[in-house]
């Protein structure tokens, strides 16, 4: 029996280990509510998943075999020389396993907090930095938008002043001010008068100021944690991530980014931003516009967003909408900033009881009725409606033609921007209706009967309607041939994986005939192919049923479903067939039927890089051939095609090319060797005929064979002379040295 290692120990959470001694395992503890959080998320994914298990293993067993980048399971190595490793025996016990390493002490909560800091840095790429993009996004709406209405509006965040109405004594011809009741804010002859509370109100509204500053110091809260993301983010070199926290500590302060998030953090509103009894200070909210610096931080949640989208469209029209409500916003509170300014009440222009737009009878007096009234006067002014109450100062009319001025222009380039995202969003039906359109035209002018008419009309429907008007070439040519081999698989895996010819493929043939697969749709009662035709593609049935019929249509042989290959045999140029490269069955289309289509170009250009695939392919053919008897006796295993064979002629020309041409330089070397050495011996021999010359003239006898007659004349006889020929130029000295040699 194998011993137990020393290192292993009893755990008491595990029911399949046993207490010593035969006691039962420990009962387990009480479930913590992390934990059953855990288990009720994974519930919840369960039910809301499409595929089941089974499926979903099926497709990853698949993606691992066939996808070219698939993660596939690591292997462990093989044991030296195959031998499979086994359990320890006793003759021979397993060494007892080192102890592992202490850990490492874990410290104190505020140690962890400081090591984390100190190691920390952010992927802006990682999904949990595009959530946190979008609380940051969060915060700056909040500034955007309370920022301003906090300033204008000052009862939002408690009166500094108290309203004060005036009551009327008929009796006694005389007035009283008393602070406004709901009554008296209503049907008011004239607008309400303030005087400041000796606290500027901090003992009746400090709940309300207290609730505003909690909000602020919340988001101020983000501001600075993202102003630490900023500090520790990551950036792009050489196409990765760097994250070591001194490379990005240093680039962070090398830029000017901590300017601009140390602008956005100064706390200057805290101080001035409140009324301050002690000084008579009435608070500036307006101050802490800094905070809106941030904007980079909510464009970048924004496109982002847009980015992940399923409907892009959409959501542009969602923030340009945004946009229009935040503009109007801020005009809203410039309007009623400048009648506070002028005065509420002293025309019919500003808000107050002589504008019986803004206050008719009846109509109490209360924040909300001067915040809407405020948006609807600035909705009507930048849309440029303008069925506003005309203005009578001069500072009325310089804001009104300003607001008309910045409507006309914000509002045609908002208009403009909706108008394309509109018909953006209509355009894949606009080209497709333009497509059937002009069939529809052609037709006509065709004089088409209508019922094939009506079969077109049909068919384009059936596209529409199942969402196949996009080409998947198209739209996936933007992308990297891997990525466009990756999607496909996944988007064809049902299908694929149905396919018996493509299970036994390599990874690589299997990703380029993905590529090459051509979806075509046939009608009900339309012939993918028929009997005697040839045959140039080869069909993969996605969607539909098919129909194996004889010539006249009436009896049906076989029915091919979603799965079913046919059309191999036909492409295959499989040597010895009876049929050759003909159709040998008519296939019918049942209803609407999903295809797709490889044709023979695309097959044989990928078979000739892999050629062990090819050879399974052909042999598959021949097995189904032998099998119905359509493969003759003394067939060759593999006939070439007609290209096959070009290109072996071709290469048999070029060799013999380049041997000729290797032929024709030795010719010419071997000649120019042969032209310099008979050179070299003309001179020698010239040479020797002068030095003999000179030695024998003195004897009477000429070194060229002529006598001396006795008048002392030379009777010369000329020798025979070399045949001069043309001669190539060598290099000089080292044939001439090893001739002399």
């Amino acid at each position: 029996m194998p011993t137990e290692p020393a290192g292993a120990a009893t755990d008491p959470t595990d029911p399949s280990t046993s207490m010593p001694n035969g006691g039962s395992s420990a009962p387990p503890a009480n479930t913590s509510a992390a934990t059953k959080f855990s288990v009720l998320a994974k519930f919840l994914r369960r039910k809301n998943q499409v595929h089941t298990a089974d499926s979903q293993q099926a497709q990853t067993d698949f993606m691992q075999k066939f996808v070219p980048n698939g993660n596939a399971a690591p292997t462990a190595p093989d044991a030296p020389n195959g031998a499979a490793p086994g359990p320890p025996t006793a003759t021979a016990p397993a060494p007892a396993a080192a102890p592992p390493p202490a850990p490492e002490p874990r410290g104190n909560f505020y140690q962890r907090i400081k090591k984390f800091v100190a190691s920390y840095t952010q992927d802006p790429s990682t999904d949990n930095f595009y959530y946190w993009t979008c609380v940051v996004t969060v915060a700056y709406i909040y500034n955007l938008l309370f920022v301003i209405a906090r300033q204008v509006f000052n009862d939002l965040i408690g009166p500094s002043s108290q309203s004060l109405c005036k009551l009327y004594n008929q009796t006694q011809n005389s007035t009283t001010e008393l602070e406004c009741t709901y009554e008296m804010l209503t049907n008011m002859k004239e607008m309400p008068t303030y005087s400041k509370y000796p606290d500027f109100g901090w003992s009746r509204f400090y709940h309300y100021r207290l609730w505003w500053i909690l909000f602020d110091v919340l988001m101020d809260g983000i501001y600075f944690i993202d102003t630490f993301l900023n500090y520790r983010m990551g950036y792009m070199e050489q196409g990765l991530v760097v994250r070591e926290a001194e490379k990005v500590t240093k680039a962070y302060w090398a830029g000017q980014q901590w300017k601009w998030d140390l602008i956005s953090l100064l706390p200057l509103d805290y101080i001035f931003g409140w009324p301050i009894p002690i000084i008579g200070w009435r608070g500036f909210p307006l101050i802490r516009l800094n905070r809106l610096i941030r904007y980079e931080r909510a464009k970048s949640c924004l496109e982002r967003t847009e980015t992940r989208s399923s409907m892009p469209n959409a959501f542009r029209v969602m923030v340009v909408v945004w946009y229009i409500v935040i503009i109007i916003h801020w005009n809203a509170c410039l309007y009623f900033w400048i009648s506070e300014w002028i005065g509420l009440g002293t025309d019919t222009w500003v808000y107050g009881h002589l504008n019986k737009q803004s206050l008719p009878d009846d109509i109490t007096d209360t924040l909300l009725r001067r915040y809407v009234y405020s948006f609807y006067w600035s909705t009507l002014i930048l849309t440029t409606i303008g069925e506003v109450p005309s203005p009578v100062r001069n500072i009325e009319y310089v804001f009104v033609t300003l607001d008309l001025m910045c409507g006309v222009l914000i509002f045609a380039t908002i208009v403009g921007n909706v108008g394309s995202m509109i018909s953006n969003m209509s355009a894949a039906r606009t080209e497709f209706q333009n497509k059937m359109d002009g069939i529809k035209q052609y037709m006509e002018l065709r004089k088409v009967s209508k019922q094939l008419e009506i079969r077109v009309i049909k068919w384009f429907d059936y596209l529409w309607t199942n969402k196949q008007s996009l080409s998947d070439q198209q739209v996936l040519k933007v992308l990297p041939d891997k990525l466009q081999a990756e999607i496909a698989m996944q988007v064809h895996f049902e299908t694929l994986r149905k396919v018996r010819i493509f299970q036994d493929c390599e990874a690589g043939l299997l990703a380029e005939l993905v590529l090459k697969l051509q979806l075509q749709v046939f009608s009900p009662g339309d012939f993918i192919c028929k009997k005697g035709d040839i045959g140039r593609e080869m069909y993969i049935v996605k969607r539909g049923r098919l129909q194996v019929v004889d010539d006249d249509g009436k009896k049906v042989f076989a029915t091919l479903q979603e799965g079913s290959v046919f059309g191999e045999l036909s492409i295959l140029n499989i040597a010895g067939s009876k049929n050759g490269n003909r159709r040998t069955a008519n296939v019918r289309s049942v209803g609407y039927t999903d295809l797709f289509v490889l044709s023979k170009t695309d097959l044989w250009n990928a078979l000739r890089e892999y050629p062990d695939a090819r050879k399974l392919l052909l042999a598959k053919g021949r097995e189904i051939l032998m099998k119905d008897g359509l493969l003759e006796e003394n067939a060759p295993e593999e006939q070439k095609t007609v290209e096959e064979i070009a290109d072996h002629l071709n290469n048999a020309v070029k060799v013999l090319q380049t041997r000729m041409a290797r032929l024709i330089v030795e010719h010419a070397s071997t000649e120019g060797k042969l032209m310099k050495r008979i050179e070299m011996l003309e001179q020698h021999l010239s040479r020797y005929k002068a030095m003999a010359r000179r030695q024998k003239g003195m004897h009477g006898t000429s070194i060229d064979g002529g006598d001396i007659s006795s008048d002392g004349v030379e009777v010369r006889v000329r020798p025979p002379r070399l045949r001069q020929t043309k001669t190539i130029d060598v290099a000089p000295g080292s044939e001439n040295e090893a001739f002399l040699r």
